[in-house]
C-alpha cells in the first residue's frame, strides 16, 4: 500500500490475529509470536540486503508482529482490539523513549524489528492495565 503502508501493516496484523490467533492457548501464543519475531527478523534482513534498503516503507512485517505482541492476551472485544490498535499505532508513530532507543541505536534488521516488538510491549501493559481499571 502506497499511503500509511504501516498502519496498513498494523490492519492486517490485527485481522489475522482476531481470525487465527486470539483463541490460542496462552503458552502458543507466546511459542507463536517468539517464531513470529524470529522469522520477521529474517524476512527483514534479507529483504534489505536484496535490495539495498534500510527501513523500508514496504516493510510491514515488523508492524504486523508487533501488532499481535501487543494484543497478546487481550480479550476479543471490539473496544479492547480497536484501543489497541490505536495506541499501538501511536507508540509507533510518536516513538517515545524506549522505542525511540531501539530506532535509532540498534542497527540493521534487529531495529527495524525492536522498535515495533517494544511498542507492542508498551501497548500491552497500557490496556491490560485499563482493563483491570475499567474492569
Amino acid at each position: 500500500m502506497p499511503v500509511m503502508p504501516g498502519t496498513w501493516g498494523s490492519v492486517l496484523g490485527v485481522g489475522l490475529w482476531w481470525v487465527v490467533f486470539s483463541e490460542l492457548h496462552p503458552a502458543l501464543s507466546i511459542l507463536v509470536i517468539a517464531l513470529a519475531i524470529g522469522f520477521a527478523w529474517f524476512v527483514i534482513d534479507q529483504t534489505c540486503r536484496a535490495h539495498n534498503v534500510k527501513d523500508e516503507p514496504a516493510i510491514v512485517i515488523d508492524e504486523i508482529v508487533g501488532q499481535w505482541v501487543a494484543l497478546l492476551w487481550v480479550p476479543k472485544s471490539l473496544w479492547a482490539v480497536c484501543l489497541a490498535f490505536l495506541v499501538f499505532r501511536f507508540l509507533d508513530i510518536v516513538k517515545p523513549w524506549p522505542v525511540s532507543w531501539a530506532d535509532r541505536s540498534v542497527p540493521g534488521s534487529l531495529g527495524i524489528l525492536l522498535d515495533d516488538v517494544i511498542a507492542g510491549i508498551g501497548t500491552c501493559i497500557l490496556i491490560h492495565a485499563l482493563i483491570r481499571v475499567v474492569g
